[in-house]
């Protein structure tokens, strides 16, 4: 096995137990001690995995000193407007954010990728915290992570996001921020799981939908002016 190799499943590893970590600490505040909250534990530890997959991939797409700070501060913004308890966690949290997109912009250059999944561990561990047990908060909660998710994804699906002009990964970053919000504000908020997951899916397809309409766009714009100036 070589070195990347060997580092990757490290990662792997460490997210893992990253996930179990958020389990045990949210044991009995988000009642994941319950059975019918055992789906919980599976979406955390799935989404600390997938976090820790699509983050580096995240940092070199949105390059820019500060705007992948923002990004995650959306996620925990999404996360504060949906989850019962924030107080705790949730200020502290966001400290960390904003001392992180400072530095950034003032050294005129990204942090490290470990810095980042550090920040997106933080803000899945007070969303699964704070939902104090209502499935409709981890809903929101898991689904607060998509505004780092979804230029990853966007890029895997269309690898044309790749070349673009950054600005477009922007504006992909911010539907996908938008859909978080939306399901925040609504689905999120109700006391039974069912809404959650229809704004979920709703919000999830539409954005993505719309994040690939973008892309599509900006890359035959793109090739466009590639041409007229050959």
């Amino acid at each position: 096995m070589s070195v990347g190799a060997f580092s990757r499943w490290a990662m792997r590893a460490l997210a893992l137990l990253v996930g179990l970590l958020i389990v045990v600490g949210s044991w009995r505040t988000s009642h994941l001690n319950e059975r019918d909250h055992t789906w919980a534990i599976a979406m955390t530890i799935v989404v600390a995995l997938s976090l820790n997959e699509v983050v580096p991939v995240a940092w070199r797409l949105l390059a820019r000193p500060g705007v992948l700070p923002i990004v995650i501060a959306t996620s925990a913004a999404a996360v504060f407007l949906c989850v019962p308890e924030t107080t705790e966690q949730m200020g502290d949290i966001g400290l960390v954010i904003v001392v992180g997109c400072g530095v950034e912009l003032f050294h005129r250059r990204q942090l490290p990728v470990w810095w980042h999944l550090i920040t997106v561990g933080l803000v899945l561990w007070g969303g699964v915290y704070g939902a104090y047990g209502r499935q409709s908060a981890l809903v929101g909660a898991f689904f607060a992570q998509w505004p780092v998710i979804i230029v990853p994804v966007v890029a895997a699906l269309l690898p044309t996001l790749r070349r673009v002009p950054e600005t477009v990964r922007w504006l992909v970053t911010a539907i996908g921020a938008a859909a978080a919000l939306v399901v925040a504000r609504t689905g999120a908020l109700r006391y039974t799981v069912q809404p959650a997951i229809v704004a979920m899916i709703v919000c999830g397809t539409v954005s993505l939908l719309a994040a690939g309409v973008v892309t599509l766009l900006a890359g035959r714009a793109a090739d466009r002016s590639r041409s007229a100036s050959a």
